[in-house]
């Protein structure tokens, strides 16, 4: 098979944008973080107490990746486990207590379509809705980006990815309906209450001491999301800087000797991660706001390269035994597409969403003047981008880079066109 070779150029934007997504994310979770615990540690929390817990997660979550990956590894391990098992045992908890309650409000509120802050339902808001989900899904971009940290990923990565979101999104939605039903004293007392809902949910049915289980449980997921997402956006600053084209590129592409660490591409999204946190009551909120726009931007341009690569024969076959959509790929990434399409306009085109809009578009035009006034000359004459020109080659630089980390991880799979 004849491989054209790659586009520096394509890759570069789906590589900024998901570089964008990751450092508005990471910021975005240290905030979610101090949101949830500042009214468990401070009286009448102020904006400056969540911010103050923002920044010391931040600080710790850095401090678990510069000591090595394997230490990163071992406390993200614990912090899934601790999820899985805590939220199974607090679902099975309250399901034996529907039996017993006195007060919840049963299974008629799964089909309650009463709006608890007021207002009607239309399409808009029923769109918006259905896309809540979208944030779990980001999951998918961390565990794409993270797969060479794992043995042999292509081939256990897209089958183990494919069962986490059928299991979780199944057991998920089961969780939820649980938890929903035991409601006491009806939604909207709960949801309008003075604190965290689901753990006024289990202080209210199962006593404060259970509660107190639910919020360490719940503290302990949150930061192994924070670790894994702070872990990827240094992978995707490492990956961009390794292939020249971030400012910068061979401070930030370093990586220690010790630890097998890109340590000053770590501390690059941590400072990020920080100052963001430390502005989140302006800006920084309307730059997290963007997460889901780039995220979906990402996965837009990867699967509409991935089908003019494959229509033009330059895609590549996957080896014998490996996952292959074969001719279904065209059907996928038709309606992968499709869908990202819907996902962008539900976050952008609402009024409600205009302020991602209008970030996502600064984001976009930022990405823009870097190729224009820095990388598009550099890129033609072959001073950036990934040196590799076919997947044989890509499979060779892979062995050979320190980290195992694909060149500019999703970019360089989303750059295979003429």
């Amino acid at each position: 098979m004849v491989v054209a070779p790659l586009s520096p150029h394509v890759g570069w934007f789906t590589g900024w944008f998901a570089l964008c997504a990751f450092f508005a994310g990471t910021a975005s979770i240290a905030v979610a973080i101090g949101s949830v615990f500042a009214g468990e540690i401070f009286n009448n929390p102020t904006q400056g107490d969540v911010q103050l817990i923002g920044a010391v997660v931040v600080v710790l979550s850095v401090a678990f990746n510069a000591a090595g990956i394997k230490r990163a590894t071992l406390v993200n391990n614990i912090g899934a486990t601790t999820e899985l098992l805590g939220t199974i045992g607090m679902a099975l908890v309250i399901a034996v207590g529907l039996i017993v309650f006195k007060d919840t409000a049963g299974p008629s509120i799964l089909f309650d379509s009463t709006p608890v802050g007021g207002g009607s339902i239309n399409l808009t808001v029923l769109g918006l809705a259905a896309l809540l989900p979208v944030s779990t899904l980001l999951g998918w971009e961390g565990a794409a980006d993270l797969a060479e940290e794992t043995k042999d990923p292509r081939r256990v990565a897209p089958s183990a990815m494919i069962r986490a979101v059928g299991i979780s999104g199944s057991v998920g939605c089961l969780i939820f309906a649980i938890f929903a039903m035991a409601i006491p004293h009806g939604a909207e007392a709960l949801v309008n209450g003075s604190g965290n809902p689901l753990f006024a949910l289990f202080e209210q049915q199962v006593g404060a001491g259970f509660a107190d289980v639910a919020k360490v449980i719940v503290f302990i997921s949150m930061f192994a999301c924070l670790l894994a997402n702070l872990t990827v956006a240094t992978r995707m600053t490492f990956s961009l800087a390794r292939d020249r084209m971030l400012p910068g590129s061979k401070i930030l592409s370093s990586v220690n000797s010790t630890t097998r660490t890109p340590m000053y591409s770590l501390l690059v999204v941590g400072v990020v991660a920080f100052a963001l946190n430390f502005v989140s009551s302006g800006i920084a909120s309307r730059i997290f706001a963007i997460v889901a726009v780039m995220y979906y931007g990402t996965y837009l341009m990867t699967m509409v390269v991935a089908r003019l690569a494959r229509r033009r024969g330059t895609l590549g076959d996957a080896p014998p035994g490996y996952f292959d959509l074969g001719r279904w790929l065209g059907p996928f990434t038709v309606l992968g597409v499709i869908w990202c399409l819907l996902v962008i306009g539900y976050m952008t085109i609402p009024s409600v969403n205009h302020i991602a809009a209008e970030y996502s578009l600064g984001a976009v035009a930022l990405g823009i003047l870097q190729w224009v006034l820095y990388l598009r000359g550099r890129i033609d004459r072959g001073e950036a981008g990934p040196p590799m020109t076919s997947p044989g080659a890509l499979r060779t630089a892979e062995a050979a880079d320190p980290l195992g980390t694909p060149a500019a991880a999703s970019a360089a799979l989303s750059a295979s066109v003429e």
